[in-house]
Parts: structure tokens; sequence; C-alpha cells
């Protein structure tokens, strides 16, 4: 890929990534083939193999929000005027935001979703899958909610003393063990989920947890 240009890099990365989507939602991860995938991107396996190490990897990498995504929340949050919001608003922009991280696992089938939860929990995933997800969760994440949370202790929104990098990532724990209860267990609804997930947080900003 030496030749290529960074435009074209990028371009054949949407394309992989497209082509993945569709053809993980219609055969679930052991159906599908890193052949499959190519083949409905245009490109050589041996092309794709440049981009992505395993069709596993490829596939956390095709649900996990878009750089362009991330940095539309980043922008939305950066927008919010911090200095009228009520707790229970603020209970609500969090909740929001976290929860629309795993969205696009939360709709796909049921088969897929037990699929994934072994791919990334199994004691043979692979490092680079564990560090993609750890990255994606504990420093991108992280980083776009502690900002929000440092801007509501500058206005005195959160009347509780906290640290905004120590609370972002509480609120990610949060997603993560709802997320745990409702997709892998099903011991959760969707929408109770959703209020599970907003009245820990509320608690959490009046310091009643």
């Amino acid at each position: 890929m030496s030749n290529i240009t960074i435009q074209e890099k990028h371009e054949t990365k949407a394309k992989i990534q497209k082509a993945a989507k569709e053809v993980f939602l219609n055969n679930g991860i052991k159906g599908a083939s890193v052949r499959k995938i190519a083949k409905k991107a245009g490109i050589g396996a041996s092309t794709l193999y440049g981009y992505y190490s395993s069709k596993e990897l490829l596939f956390i990498k095709t649900i996990l929000p878009s750089i362009d995504s991330r940095d539309k929340m980043t922008v939305e949050l950066d927008n919010i005027e911090v200095k009228d919001l009520s707790i229970d608003q603020v209970t609500k922009i969090l909740a929001d935001t976290v929860f629309s991280l795993p969205s696009s696992i939360i709709d796909m089938d049921d088969r897929i979703v037990k699929e994934f939860h072994s791919v990334l929990f199994s004691i043979s995933a692979s490092d680079e899958i564990k560090k993609t997800m750890e990255n994606f969760i504990e420093n991108e994440m992280n980083g776009i909610i502690a900002n929000f949370i440092k801007r509501l202790l500058d206005e005195k929104i959160i009347k509780v003393e906290i640290d905004a990098n120590e609370f972002a990532g509480y609120v990610l724990n949060l997603m993560r063990m709802v997320f745990l209860e409702y997709i892998i267990i099903g011991a959760l609804t969707k929408d109770t989920a959703y209020l599970k997930l907003k009245s820990n947080i509320r608690m959490s900003l009046i310091g009643k947890i």
C-alpha cells in the first residue's frame, strides 16, 4: 500500500467497513469470511488484510462509532450551554450519549450479538481486539465525557465533589454493566436498561452513590 495516497486509503477503509457491515448482518460473524467481504468491497483479500489483521478485528472496528460520529458527539456536547442545566437534564444528556455507543450492537440480531460476545470476551481474543476496545472506551470516550463534566463542574451545576475523568470512567462502566445485563444476560429490556443507566447516573450526580 506504499504508493497509495492517504485519501485512497481512507476511501478503501470506508468501502471495506461498508461491505463488512452488510456481510456481518447477513451472515453473522462465523458465516462471514474475509473473501466474502473483500469481494463485496471490490478488492482482493490480500488488500483487506493490509488494513485489518482478522475478520474479528474488522467486526469490532465496524461496530464502533466512526471518527465522524465521535467528532459529531464532541461538537454536540461542546455546543450545549451548561450554565442553566438542571441535574435531570444533565442526567438525560449523559445517559443518551453513552447509551448510543452500543446502539449498533443493540439493534443487531441476537445471534450476531452472542457471536460478538464470544469474540470479545473469549480467552483467545487477540491483544489487538482487546486494545481496540479498551482504547475506544478508556481513552476516546472517556475524554469526550470528561470534558463535558469539567464544564459542569466549572459552572457548579454538579454540587458533589468529583474528579471529571474518574466520573467519566464511572459512567462508561455503568454503560458496560447495563449492556451486559441487557444484551448478554438478557435480564433487562432495552427500555429498562436505559432507565437503569439513567437512574444510576442521576444518583451519582447528587451524591447518593
